[in-house]
């Protein structure tokens, strides 16, 4: 009969089975630091299929696991948590990591539920079977790109400790705080006007929120290396009539990637409302974004193609300029 156990739970039910029996085959999506020593995995009969580039798998994890003798494979997109390990099966909603199995580096009380089999459920065995079956084998590159992603994450989060109910204007939190704004980008162009180019975004639009939700939209056929593969975009977008330039915030994730259709290449991008404590929810933060950003495009003019992507901070000389 299953049973049912919270992280911590599942902890010792695992650590159990796999000291009874030191055979394991995990598909779980994120590993953190001191995952496997915590399980007690080593040895080429313990198999990992993990999340590996999504930024929220520490890759020292991963790479400990390798020289313990553990065959690791990593699958994009990956969000299962489950597994074989000795005589039993699980699946559930924990992660490998502190916050999912519970211990003292846990950041977060995640409440956690996972259900847990005597046997080697069949469907578990299955699904294993196709996630390692789609698995790739871990390379050199994989580790230093899931590096470059996981102190991104690190990052974000430790910005988001300064996220409170009430946001910091973003005109302010540039002039005082700069360093906090190192992956935040200004994205400035035209509102297209041709029927024909309205239609095109129109469709790229409608693909990227069938894959990523209705918070997504896209960039156009900006040429590589324009947009941030990663970062936030403050984005400042001219009208197709007369007007206020409008303002809104994006975050450029590697987890929605660019897509073409046809010749199109399309660069999707999420809403959001705020990011390292500041946002730009007042009328008049936002009318002194659009009086910097004019300032600096009287002395940094856009050139034929009508758009331009660059550093945030380059805006903040002039702030409140006269």
């Amino acid at each position: 009969m299953p049973r049912f156990f919270d992280g911590p739970a599942l902890r010792t039910a695992l650590q159990e089975a796999y000291s009874d029996e030191p055979t394991a085959r995990l598909a779980v999506a994120y590993w953190g630091d001191g995952a496997a020593e915590t399980l007690g995995l080593k040895g080429d009969q313990t198999c990992v299929v993990c999340n590996l580039l999504g930024g929220g798998t520490n890759p020292a994890e991963v790479r400990h696991m390798i020289e313990k003798g553990v065959q690791v494979r990593h699958r994009d997109g990956l969000h299962a948590k489950l597994g074989i390990v000795g005589s039993v099966s699980f699946l559930g909603s924990s992660n490998m990591s502190a916050n999912g199995l519970g211990g003292e580096s846990a950041m977060n009380d995640w409440a956690e539920a996972n259900i847990l089999y005597s046997s080697h459920r069949k469907e578990i065995v299955s699904m294993f079977d196709a996630f390692w079956k789609d698995g790739l084998a871990v390379t050199a590159d994989d580790i230093e790109l899931a590096q470059r992603r996981w102190n991104l994450r690190c990052e974000a989060g430790q910005q988001a400790n300064r996220i409170t109910l009430h946001p910091e204007p973003l005109a302010d939190a540039l002039q005082t705080r700069p360093e906090d704004f190192e992956h935040t980008y200004f994205a400035v162009y035209d509102e297209l006007t041709e029927p024909e180019e309205i239609e095109t975004v129109n469709l790229g639009d409608a693909e990227a929120k069938r894959r990523h939700g209705p918070a997504c939209q896209v960039y156009w056929d900006w040429q590589k290396g324009e947009l941030p593969a990663e970062g936030y975009i403050v984005d400042f977008r001219t009208p197709r009539s007369s007007g206020q330039r409008a303002l809104e915030l994006f975050v450029r994730q590697t987890s929605c990637e660019d897509f073409s259709i046809g010749n199109n290449k399309f660069h999707p991008a999420l809403a959001t409302t705020e990011f390292a404590g500041a946002g730009i929810g007042s009328r008049q933060d936002r009318q002194r974004l659009r009086n910097a950003m004019s300032a600096y495009l009287k002395v940094n003019p856009l050139d034929d193609e009508r758009a331009r992507c660059g550093k945030i901070s380059e805006l903040a000389r002039y702030l409140d300029q006269p």
